[in-house]
């Protein structure tokens, strides 16, 4: 059974936590947004540089995609650790409705 001052304590530290996660999600979600863009501009460049080839839409695509694959590559790599985060806060999220509810219940045995 825990203690009201317990229950508080452990709010406390799913909140620090939570603080300390956002400021992780807004710093990821800029390196995702920046590898993002970084790999949509140089795919078109690289698409707009093989205008003037005697080529497919679809061969252009082509060797543009092999040709970003590194940048693609960062990018889904920001993507992925941006959305882990993301579902780390909820995950404390649901964390400290748990406590509430707990704390609640602490309160009413009182």
């Amino acid at each position: 059974m825990f203690t009201q001052v317990e229950v508080e304590e452990r709010i406390r530290r799913v909140m620090d936590e939570m603080e300390e996660r956002v400021r992780e999600y807004d710093q990821l979600a800029r390196r995702a947004a920046n590898a993002d863009a970084d790999y949509r501009y140089q795919r078109a460049r690289m698409v707009l540089g093989l205008l003037d080839k005697n080529m497919t839409a679809q061969s252009r695509d082509a060797h543009a995609d092999h040709e970003c694959v590194g940048y693609r590559r960062e990018m889904l790599i920001a993507m992925a650790s941006r959305d882990s985060c993301r579902e780390s806060l909820s995950t404390l999220r649901e964390m400290l409705n748990g406590l509430r509810t707990l704390a609640a219940n602490v309160r009413q045995m009182v």
